[in-house]
């Protein structure tokens, strides 16, 4: 590896759409609770392997549909990684297509995976279909590529989301 790069700044990362816009609400064990009930599965019974692998960074820019999933899914890794300054968003019909495609993980730069006008059907549909969300991601200093994504998770027994730091590792001759 000849470059790493650091998906992050000074913000911790939600793995979910959580509580980080309303505020934290905590339960017994001390984080956030479970309020939603398309999460399959706390942070906690998610094996770590899922957050670590070569995955793709595409350039999207607004709302990218099921038809542009399957475009590009033939030269894509099962992590995917969507980088849009901030505003690359999956509809609904794109989510599908990703769990179709037999995507393991999938990110954005943007503050959710969802546009506004339609936030809770991505979650929805990538969730239930046991596919973990990054959201937030600082890409802008990457380039389209594939490279290594190494992004743990907290151990946060129970909770739905978790601070984490991701980073990804560039193969020799593939970074500036």
């Amino acid at each position: 590896m000849s470059c790493v790069y650091l998906l992050c700044s000074d913000h911790p990362l939600p793995l979910y759409e959580s509580h980080a816009r309303r505020g934290v609400q905590h339960g017994e064990d001390g984080f956030a609770v479970r309020e939603h009930a398309y999460y399959r599965a706390a942070v906690d019974e998610l094996e770590l392997s899922r957050f670590m692998g070569r995955c793709t960074v595409v350039s999207a820019h607004g709302i990218v549909t099921g038809a542009d999933i399957d475009r590009i899914m033939p030269y894509c890794e099962k992590i995917l990684l969507f980088k849009g300054g901030g505003e690359a968003y999956l509809s609904t019909s794109a989510a599908f297509a990703l769990a179709a495609a037999g995507v393991t993980l999938v990110g954005t730069d943007a503050w959710s995976i969802g546009a506004p006008h339609e936030e809770a059907g991505p979650h929805v549909e990538l969730l239930g279909a046991d596919i973990p969300i990054l959201e937030g991601l600082c890409l802008s200093h990457v380039k389209e590529g594939t490279y290594t994504l190494v992004a743990f998770p907290l151990y946060l027994k129970g909770a739905e989301a978790s601070p984490l730091r991701a980073v990804l590792l560039a193969e020799d001759g593939e970074a500036d």
